[in-house]
């Protein structure tokens, strides 16, 4: 066998490359550990990719560090390392001149100077993600735009400075860019938008979210330039009227996705333009559109085959003819029809025989649908994955009972304030749903215990539990969901009606629960928050607000054994004091959101104190 030793350094380079993409926390740490002949191979041989995928934490060493010993670095993403600072940056302009993917969103605030470092330094560069860095301005885009002429994704999301000016350098020099996020740049108007579309002639996915300035004028110059444009999203651009949205659908004809929630101005004359232009289209978003009726609808699904999503949500003009229509899109996996309150069983029952693939249905508030509407879907849609009825308060038991025993792969059920369901309805649910991770039956106050039991039973893998005002429910339904629902455990649960025996029930059984909400319990006591407390130490989340009865002690109960803790809530907890809340950030030192509202005993000095802690 040929000792390493006496292989080539282009054979070696070839092994530890392996190594690295397999295991690049130990490529990193240990392998230029080994000699000096492998730092160099290392340095001059292998490309790596430092990604925080697949890290179950930072890398300890600092990002100086990494990117010395892998000077052919191709993708680096800070959420790597546990603290980036301006020299870590500069260290990536100096010495990754291979990288081809950088990403500094949210882990790290970027500026100016450490942009133009890279832009220098890295000519390679095709994707950079800059999301919520709202200190980088044009300098540092137009730098990127003209030092990287291969850029291909750019993102700068919530960059809150950049405007037409640096849009316009990656519009003059980045022709090949392919993805464009500026959601949130709030400074960018039709200006910056044409220089895209006059220069980006291959542009395909276009976020223009929050952009308030953009009216039609920038949808004109986009449909004119970019006719590759697959996918576009102008949420809240309450500017953009049919004129610009009928230009995409001239122009753009392989758009895939549109996303036009909140453009209060669109009617069904430019959706009617989009059906005509875009057959492709898979996904369509046009919730609070409310001037959108049943014809523009009706003429997606007369045109648009292909189509997956749809979310249709406070449409309030749209309703069964849209949906027939719709019906005859057999590809279709998601619809959200929420305050569409026109939609009836009509409604429903043509999309239960139409689309069998359907694997999300949200009808909240659709209060003229009945369990006629529910059966359909359950006959029809055996791949049911999600579906949320909240306040459709016609349904009984009779619809629950048919998506339990029709609906096998259902995971999340919302049916909150459906008071005419009792145990018989969710006890289907129970039996015939096994995958079941989610459910939310908040004001269903006929369920007892009899329904948390069949849950429990039949659904192991539940994690998260709703049960705000349901006043039949006691220890003994919270126990058989804690005994039962044990992989991976229940994680989130809200509760307004328990007692001490509720609260050491969840203690005795959910020690996985990161998320507690107990909001106005007035039977809460410091005892009670005890028994949750030495029960529940992995808790991240605790709203306690209104739990009249918590004093300092139960705070103390809390700082003693939940060491993760991130947030509380303690509004209107009359009796915690000063002292109490210095005691609960002192055990708790991750915690970084505390909320005290009408505490009338927690001082001004009390709150300082107790932020300035760390």
């Amino acid at each position: 066998m040929t000792h390493l030793g006496h292989l080539p350094d282009e054979t070696l380079g070839y092994i530890l490359g392996l190594v690295a993409r397999m295991h690049i926390r130990t490529a990193v740490l240990n392998l230029p550990l080994v000699s000096q002949r492998w730092q160099r191979v290392l340095r001059q041989h292998v490309s790596v990719s430092l990604l925080a995928t697949g890290m179950d934490s930072p890398l300890p060493c600092s990002l100086p560090v990494a990117v010395n010993r892998f000077q052919r670095v191709t993708a680096l993403n800070s959420e790597c390392f546990r603290r980036v600072t301006p020299a870590c940056v500069a260290a990536i302009g100096y010495i990754c001149h291979a990288l081809t993917h950088l990403d500094l969103g949210c882990s790290y605030q970027a500026i100016d100077a450490d942009l133009v470092t890279i832009g220098r330094g890295c000519p390679a560069l095709t994707h950079l993600d800059l999301c919520g860095c709202d200190y980088v301005a044009d300098v540092g885009v137009g730098a990127i735009g003209s030092g990287c002429p291969s850029l291909k994704s750019l993102c700068l999301s919530a960059c809150s400075q950049v405007t037409d000016a640096g849009v316009a350098i990656i519009g003059t020099r980045c022709h090949a860019l392919r993805v464009l996020d500026l959601a949130a740049c709030i400074q960018v108007t039709d200006v910056g938008i044409a220089a895209i579309g006059a220069g980006c002639h291959d542009l395909n996915k276009l976020i223009l979210d929050q952009c308030y300035d953009i009216t039609d004028a920038g949808m004109l110059a986009i449909a004119t330039g970019c006719p590759a444009l697959c996918e576009l999203s102008l949420i809240e651009c309450n500017q953009v009227t049919d004129t610009g949205i009928a230009a995409i659908g001239l122009g753009c004809l392989n758009l895939s996705s549109l996303i036009i929630r909140g453009c209060g101005q669109v009617t069904d004359e430019s959706v009617i333009a989009i059906a005509a232009g875009c057959p492709s289209l898979r996904r369509l978003s046009l919730w609070e559109c409310s001037e959108v009726t049943d014809d523009g609808v009706a003429a997606i699904g007369t045109a648009c085959k292909r189509l997956t999503h749809l979310n249709l949500s406070f449409c309030d003009m749209v309703g069964d003819t849209a949906l027939a229509a719709i019906g005859s899109c057999s590809a279709l996996i998601n619809l959200n029809v929420n305050y569409c309150r026109m939609v009836t069983d009509v409604g429903l029952s043509a999309i239960g025989t139409g689309c069998p693939d359907l694997k999300a249905l949200s009808a909240d508030q659709c209060s003229q649908v009945t369990d006629d509407g529910l059966v359909a879907i359950a006959a029809g849609c055996h791949s049911l994955e999600h579906l949320s009825l909240w306040e459709c308060n016609q349904i009984t038991d009779i619809g629950v009972c048919a998506i339990g025993s029709r609906c096998p792969a259902l995971t999340k059920l919302t049916i909150s304030f459906c008071d005419k369901v009792t145990d018989l309805g969710i006890a289907a649910v129970g039996r015939g749903c096994a995958a079941l991770a989610g459910l939310n039956v908040n004001y269903c106050s006929r369920l007892t215990d009899g329904a948390l039991e069949a849950i429990g039973t039949g659904c192991p893998s539940l994690t998260y539990l709703s049960l705000i005002q349901c006043v039949h429910v006691t220890h003994v339904g919270l126990s058989a969901i804690g005994s039962g629902c044990r992989y991976p455990g229940l994680q989130t649960l809200s509760l307004t009606e328990v007692d001490y025996n509720g609260l050491k029930a969840i203690g005795s059984w959910c020690h996985g629960l990161k998320t507690l909400s107990l909001r106005e319990c007035r039977r809460v006591t410091d005892d009670g928050l005890a028994a949750i407390a030495s029960g529940c130490p992995n808790l991240h989340s605790l709203d306690i607000g209104m739990c009249s009865r918590v004093t300092d002690a139960g705070l103390a109960a809390i700082a003693s054994c939940c060491h993760l803790l991130l947030k509380i809530n303690l509004d209107e907890c009359h009796l915690i004091t000063d002292e109490g809340l210095l005691t609960l950030v002192s055990g708790c030192p991750a915690l970084y959101n505390v909320s005290t509202d009408l505490c009338e005993n927690v001082t001004d000095e009390g709150r300082r104190a107790a932020l300035g802690r760390g």
